[in-house]
């Protein structure tokens, strides 16, 4: 059998395996094992833990720096012989410490609301068809979260605080065939065991996670026939009695050549460690990831495999020189702990010397020997004068706490405070009684900036989780217990959990924010929205209410028809009513006016035509009589018409300007 440059165990040349063909490989999914010659199977086996070592020392130095950073933040208790014996001990918290903080600030950003998941719309919905099927999904993703899976928030409490301790964590999200479920299980970090040198967990070849099965489970296994039905020997220590001890197996994720045609598929294997028998063999692909090109005699190549993943990674704080594995706390403070817990003990160990003095006693002293014990009130008889204990007793000189040391103590534990986000403010001591509401928080929104990359981090491992979990729920979960937990007649688990468009993320934050820096910013949106109305209050009062974490938010509260008129818009209206009946009572006068104003114009138009009349009748008259024409008479006439004309002018001018100012405001 031959191994390629990948490490991959290839039977195309070994005349003594027998080829399978690919369809008989899935049709043999939940354990192709059965269908291997036992040669073949315990080459496998041999391979797995040779591969599996391999891999186990390239992560030596990154284990290493993990146990000791557990060793100083787990305040175990351990007696010392130097300088003497029942010297100081004392080992700071700054590492529980910061992994506390860090654990209880982004717990609630991840389950906000009861919630974990969700909807998002990607591209265009006119019918709003893909926001309903994406509530659909994140109403039972919620559900199967929180309620159906009953570990799940108590491995995310652990997760984080792991997390901060090692720097990488990992969570396998998988279909159990036993229980006949889904579930999302926390992996600790020395039981997953990857190559340091690969870039990241979709480019690596191999995964093995370290499971602990009892006999009782690995019975249930082998009667499902998920494992094969062989004996598995544990070398027990023979001083234990108890029988009942879990088995190691080694579940790897790797690369076989199981079809006999030079390209290896994925695969995931399972070998008992002590034994090195393989019980299981399963592939990690489905026909939907197989892409193969077809020959004109009917043949087809196989060209390429999409591996399926089931674990997603979390990191902290991202190695220096670019290998796989992060930091935590616990590797990043151990130096600076070692140094803090020498400086306290050393304080310690000074304020002893000092307060339990030590010294010389000369001959002079008279002093029986033996222990002398001295108590309150209590006086010691002594043969010498007190001149002679005096001159006789010489004490060992002692300086006691050095006030450098304890100097220097603070300013590592202020530095490395700061490094972690640890400020008083942050951790929800107010600095100074001046200290404004807004100077808080711009304090606190500095200090999250130093964290954010650390959350955004554990943000895309949540959504790897979230996509993993979404895949599986199309494949296992029934339409019944779908419909059942959302109570919808319209929800089709095969609709609605289809590839295309997975609309759902966390609802989690990438750039995860305090609370108090949450409501500033709403408060900050409502006190707007009286200079903008076209901004919504109900929603952003919603969001408030969410934010400050209110119960019964819908009591408080109730949604509203979106189509509905808010009160602005509704007092809008009512006021254009208002002014559309001013308006038409307006155009009334208006009209009004004008008619007597035409009646005004007639009149004058024959006042007018009546003086030329008499005007020329008089004219007429003294042409033929000879007589003499009033002539101011006739001006106080004209006079008292052009009078009457302009006034009716200027009324016809107020009125048609007047009319079409009104026009015009109602325009506007």
């Amino acid at each position: 059998m031959s191994r390629d440059i990948n490490n991959v165990m290839d039977i195309s040349d070994d005349p003594k395996m027998k080829p399978r063909d690919i369809e008989a490989i899935l049709d043999a999914a939940l354990n192709v094992a059965e269908l291997l010659e036992e040669d073949h199977l315990d080459q496998i086996g041999t391979q797995v833990i040779q591969d599996f070592e391999i891999d186990r020392e390239t992560m030596g130095d990154w284990l290493k720096g993990i146990e000791d950073g557990i060793k100083l933040a787990s305040q175990n208790i351990e007696t010392k012989t130097e300088p003497w014996p029942g010297a100081a001990n004392i080992k700071h918290a700054l590492i529980l410490e910061a992994c506390i903080q860090f654990s209880a600030r982004a717990l609630p950003e991840i389950i906000r609301d009861d919630k974990i998941v969700k909807p998002k719309k990607f591209g265009k919905d006119p019918q709003m068809q893909k926001l309903a099927r994406a509530m659909r999904v994140a109403d039972f993703m919620n559900w199967q979260l929180l309620e159906g899976m009953e570990t799940w928030t108590e491995d995310l409490d652990r997760l984080l605080i792991v997390l901060a301790m090692v720097g990488t964590v990992f969570k396998k999200t998988y279909y159990c065939p036993i229980e006949r479920e889904n579930k999302s299980e926390l992996c600790l970090p020395d039981k997953v065991t990857i190559n340091q040198n690969v870039k990241n967990l979709k480019q690596c070849r191999r995964l093995t996670h370290e499971i602990e099965l009892y006999p009782s489970q690995i019975e249930e296994r082998k009667r499902n026939g998920v494992f094969l039905d062989v004996e598995l020997k544990e070398d027990y220590n023979a001083e234990h009695s108890d029988n009942d001890q879990p088995h190691i197996f080694l579940e790897q994720h790797r690369y076989l050549d199981l079809d006999g045609d030079g390209y290896p598929e994925p695969y995931i294997v399972t070998v008992h460690e002590t034994s090195r028998k393989v019980v299981r063999i399963t592939p990690n692909f489905s026909d939907e990831d197989i892409e193969m090109t077809f020959k004109e005699n009917g043949d087809y190549i196989i060209t390429s495999i999409r591996r399926g993943q089931y674990f997603s990674d979390f990191h902290f704080i991202h190695a220096i020189d670019g290998t796989y594995f992060s930091y935590g706390f616990g590797y990043l403070l151990s130096h600076a702990t070692h140094t803090i817990n020498t400086l306290l003990n050393q304080l310690i160990d000074a304020g002893s010397l000092d307060n339990l003095q030590s010294g010389f006693i000369g001959k002079g002293a008279r002093i029986k020997g033996g222990q002398i014990e001295f108590k309150p009130g209590k006086w010691i008889k002594s043969d010498s004068s007190g001149a002679d204990l005096k001159n006789s007793i010489v004490p060992l000189p002692t300086k006691g706490p050095s006030n450098v040391l304890l100097s220097l103590v603070q300013f590592l534990l202020n530095s490395y405070y700061k490094m972690i986000s640890l400020s008083d403010i942050m951790s929800g001591q107010v600095s100074g009684s001046n200290t404004t509401a807004a100077e808080a928080m711009q304090a606190v929104e500095q200090g999250m900036k130093v964290m954010n990359s650390i959350y955004s981090r554990v943000y895309r491992g949540l959504r790897k989780e979230l996509k993993q979990l979404y895949m599986l729920n199309r494949d296992y979960v029934s339409q019944r217990q779908y419909a059942t937990v959302l109570d919808d007649p319209q929800a089709n688990v095969q609709v609605d959990f289809e590839t295309v468009s997975a609309d759902i993320v966390p609802v989690a934050s990438a750039s995860m924010s305090s609370q108090i820096e949450e409501v500033m910013k709403l408060r900050t949106a409502i006190e707007m929205q009286q200079h903008i109305p076209e901004m919504q209050r109900i929603p952003l009062g919603r969001r408030l209410l969410v934010a400050m974490r209110i119960e019964d938010i819908d009591e408080i509260l109730p949604e509203t028809n979106p189509n509905e008129p808010t009160p602005q818009q509704q007092q809008y209206a009512a006021q254009l009513q208002q002014l559309e009946e001013d308006l038409n009572f307006r155009d009334r006068e208006i009209r009004v006016k004008e008619g007597d104003l035409q009646l005004k114009s007639i009149e004058l138009q024959y006042k007018a035509t009546k003086m030329v009349a008499e005007t020329q009748k008089l004219i007429q008259q003294a042409n033929v009589e000879g007589a003499s024409i009033d002539i101011k008479s006739l001006e106080a006439h004209a006079k008292s018409v052009a009078a009457e004309a302009a006034y009716i002018q200027a009324i016809t001018l107020d009125s048609g300007e007047s009319k079409n100012d009104s026009r015009q405001g109602a325009g506007d």
